[in-house]
C-alpha cells in the first residue's frame, strides 16, 4: 500500500511549503488558556446551531453547547499546548476536534484530524466552520495501521486514544506515531492513570470496532499504571520520553460518582453536572507532584516524546 505524504499533497495543493525556522519558533501557545478554551468551543457550538434543527451537527452543538470542554480536557489540551512550538502540519490522532481548531485558529497550522470512524470527516466541517486561519484537513485512520509517509509530521498529538484500541493496538499506535514523526519532533499521548491496571469491558460497543471476550463483553478502555505506561507505550514506541505529568482527583472515589451522576446524557442531573465542569476541573483535580513514582487515586498522565535527529 502506498502511503499518504501530506507534505507533498499540500505542496501540489499550492501550499507554502513549511519552514523550519517558523516550525520552531516560540509561540505564545502555553497561554491558550482555560477560558479561551472554553469560549473557542462555545462559539464553534453557537455556529454549528444555525444548521437545520434535527440534523446530527445540531444534535452535535446542542452538546458541545452544554459543555464546550470536558474537565479532563483542560488539563489534556494544556499539556499539548504546553509543548507546542509553532509546527506544521500536526497530526491530530483521534483526538476531541476542538484541540484541532485550537491548532488551526490560534496558530494557523494545517491539522490532520483522523478517526477510525467515517463520522470524523462531517465532524471535522463542524469544527472548521468559520475558521480564519489554519485548516482541519478529516481522515479516516486507523491509529495502529497509519498510511501516512514515514517522517511525515513535526508535531502529532493523541488525547485519549490509545487505551481504546484492543490488543495489543495501544503499543502499535505508539509504534505508528514514532514512524510518522520527524526527527527532532514531539509526539503528546495522554491516557487515564490508575494505581493499579485495569481494564474496562462492557455489554455495548460504543465505538463498533471493537472485539469482544468469550462472554460476548466489548472492549472500552485501558486504565495505566506506572509499568503499564512504560512496557505498553514507551518502551514499544522507541522514542524518548521527555516529560510525564499527572492529575488525579481530590478525593478517592470522586471520579466514579460523576461517571455515576453522566451516565444518562439527557436526565437533568447530568446536564447539570456537565455543563460544571470547569468548576470540576478547579476544585475536584489536582496535580501529582511526581507523576513517575505513580498516583494514588483516579487521574491522567501527559506523556510527551521526542524523537532524536
Amino acid at each position: 500500500m502506498a502511503l499518504f505524504d501530506p507534505l507533498a499533497w499540500s505542496a501540489k495543493r499550492g501550499d507554502n511549503a513549511p519552514d523550519m525556522k517558523e516550525q520552531h519558533r516560540e509561540t505564545d501557545s502555553a497561554r491558550v488558556s482555560w477560558g479561551a478554551l472554553w469560549r473557542e468551543g462555545m462559539c464553534c457550538a453557537a455556529r454549528n446551531l444555525a444548521s437545520r434543527p434535527g440534523s446530527k451537527p445540531f444534535r452535535d452543538a446542542l452538546r458541545l453547547a452544554l459543555c464546550p470542554v470536558d474537565f479532563w480536557r483542560y488539563f489534556e489540551f494544556g499539556a499539548a499546548l504546553s509543548v507546542y512550538r509553532g509546527e506544521s502540519p500536526v497530526l491530530d490522532v483521534g483526538s476531541p476536534k476542538l484541540l484541532a481548531r485550537v491548532w488551526a485558529q490560534h496558530f494557523g497550522a494545517e491539522v490532520w484530524a483522523t478517526d477510525i470512524v467515517p463520522g470524523v470527516l462531517e465532524e471535522c466541517g463542524a469544527y472548521g466552520r468559520g475558521l480564519r486561519r489554519g485548516a482541519i484537513l478529516g481522515r479516516v485512520v486507523d491509529a495502529a495501521a497509519m498510511d501516512f509517509a514515514d517522517e511525515s509530521f513535526p508535531f502529532v498529538c493523541s488525547i485519549s486514544v490509545v487505551e481504546h484500541i484492543a490488543g495489543e493496538g495501544d503499543s502499535r499506535a505508539l509504534q505508528e506515531i514514532a514512524r510518522v514523526l520527524r526527527p527532532g519532533g514531539r509526539a503528546v499521548v495522554t491516557v487515564p492513570y490508575v494505581p493499579r491496571y485495569a481494564e474496562s469491558w462492557r455489554d455495548r460497543d460504543p465505538y463498533g470496532r471493537q472485539i469482544r471476550d468469550a462472554a460476548g463483553r466489548v472492549f472500552f478502555s485501558r486504565y495505566y499504571d506506572r509499568d503499564a505506561i512504560q512496557e505498553r507505550l514507551v518502551l514499544p514506541s522507541g522514542l524518548s520520553l521527555i516529560s510525564l505529568q499527572a492529575w488525579q482527583e481530590r478525593r478517592d472515589g470522586w471520579y466514579n460518582a460523576y461517571i455515576r451522576r453522566t451516565a444518562c446524557p439527557l436526565h437533568p442531573a447530568a446536564m447539570i453536572t456537565k455543563a460544571l465542569d470547569p468548576l470540576w476541573a478547579r476544585t475536584q483535580v489536582e496535580p501529582v507532584p511526581d507523576a513517575s513514582r505513580g498516583v494514588s487515586r483516579h487521574g491522567l498522565a501527559a506523556l510527551v516524546f521526542a524523537k532524536n535527529r
